[in-house]
């Protein structure tokens, strides 16, 4: 079983990183079942790290040990609107609120890489914002300028 620390997943074995390959799942469908390419397997296939950081012993997710199982292949989860939305609902309130105990250096690096992502392609949109703003300001200026009497 692979538990995720980041972007690496590790096996209790001290294997590192995914078996799972898509390139193997296009051609065999019992890798595509037992990786579960297309739906939940019974056993999990990773574990990552729970939002409550193990410190809750009724979490429904962890039940307390701090890892939830995921019971898919990460790789078709990837593609799944409900993680790029709560990547969204944690940046949304980003830096002020983490979703783990702590400060930045004990958030998962994959957080903190999408975070600097999330943080540059906003401060882009809000640059193109900005100087398309400015342009309608000079237009409206040189409207107003052909329109005054001299």
């Amino acid at each position: 079983m692979a538990i995720s620390y980041g972007k690496t997943f590790f096996d209790p074995d001290g294997q590192t990183d995914l078996p799972h390959d898509c390139t193997v799942c296009r051609r065999d469908p019992e890798a595509r079942a037992a990786w579960g390419c297309d739906g939940p397997t019974d056993e999990p296939q990773v574990w990552i790290p729970c939002r409550c950081g193990g410190l809750e012993e009724e979490c429904p997710a962890c039940d307390g040990h701090g890892h939830e199982p995921v019971h898919r292949c990460p790789n078709a989860l990837v593609e799944d609107d409900r993680l790029v939305i709560e990547l969204l609902n944690l940046f949304a309130v980003y830096p002020e609120q983490l979703p783990y105990p702590g400060g930045l250096y004990q958030q998962p690096a994959t957080y903190v890489q999408g975070m600097r992502i999330l943080a540059r392609g906003r401060a882009r949109m809000e640059r193109l914002i900005h100087e398309e703003l400015e342009r309608e300001r000079e237009r409206e200026r040189q409207r107003a300028a052909r329109k005054s009497p001299r």
